[in-house]
């Protein structure tokens, strides 16, 4: 039962919510926007931030991931 309750526990904290997102995405992304001439807070600043946001975790995606067995259960790079 305890180890049900571990995997629950673990699995949710990864979660977030899709404003929790949008947050990280605005201030990852926001300076970049802003430097290339967008004004902060308009639609092309949005669209911006989208596109990046969206070919980052495209990119993440095709990432292949590197996994071995170590004390803890599996490491990946």
């Amino acid at each position: 039962m305890r180890i049900i309750a571990l995997v629950c526990i673990v699995a949710l904290t990864g979660c977030i919510t899709a404003e929790q997102q949008a947050d990280r995405d605005i201030a990852e992304f926001s300076p970049y926007c802003e430097k290339l001439g967008y004004e902060k807070n308009t639609d092309k600043w949005r669209d911006c931030i989208l596109t990046q946001a969206t070919s980052l975790r495209q990119r993440d995606l095709r990432m292949p991931m590197h996994c071995v067995p170590s004390g803890w259960g599996m490491y990946c790079y």
